[in-house]
């Protein structure tokens, strides 16, 4: 003797799957949107985190320490005083984990930013990071020369 609806139709089938494709299209868009924002953060809090390091850095050694933004290449390169690896402190924001890019920065009309021996930087400033359709800005106070994104 056989049972009838042991199984699921073909019309079952197709309407769940129908379903999954619906909600399938709404949450991929969503899900690049965050994931672009969050990068764009990520970046941003990284250059907020070096420009901070260079403040210490400057502060601990009593010898001035730069800043340079290339923003063809989306790095910045910490020179100055010598770092353990003896070369220069280089964050690339174009590869992973970033995977961002430097869309704007002015430090004072240009790309370059030095904190002298006390840790007070030469100029404000103001770096805007993106990743995909996001993007998150890095100001630098010239008085406190403390980083910080808003």
């Amino acid at each position: 003797m056989t049972r009838h609806g042991d199984g699921w139709s073909l019309l079952e089938l197709v309407l769940v799957m129908a379903i999954l494709a619906v909600i399938s299209a709404i949450a991929v868009p969503r899900f690049a949107a965050a994931q672009a924002n969050y990068r764009a953060q990520c970046a941003a809090r990284r250059l907020a985190a070096d420009l901070e390091l260079a403040r210490a850095v400057a502060r601990q050694t009593s010898r001035a320490c730069t800043a340079r933004l290339d923003l063809t290449r989306h790095t910045l390169t910490l020179e100055g005083p010598p770092w353990p690896s003896k070369q220069p402190h280089v964050t690339r924001l174009s590869e992973p984990p970033y995977e961002a890019r430097i869309l704007k920065a002015d430090l004072g009309g240009d790309t370059t930013l030095t904190f002298d021996g006390l840790g007070q930087p030469d100029s404000s400033g103001t770096i805007v990071v993106g990743a995909g359709d996001a993007s998150c800005t890095v100001h630098l106070d010239a008085s406190t020369g403390r980083a910080s994104i808003p």
